[in-house]
């Protein structure tokens, strides 16, 4: 399973920036539980020009 949740918010037209929180979890037998457990905290930052 993967949950994510995130906020947005826009500076200018020309600028926005994202935070995000990412986690992926699964039953071992299946491909994610593979991976294992991961989560993750995600700052993106976007210019249009």
């Amino acid at each position: 399973m993967i949950n994510s949740i995130g906020a947005s918010y826009d500076f200018t037209d020309d600028f926005s920036v994202t935070l995000s929180y990412v986690s992926v979890s699964g039953e071992l037998t299946s491909n994610l539980g593979q991976m294992g457990s991961a989560e993750g905290l995600y700052l993106m930052g976007e210019w249009s020009f």
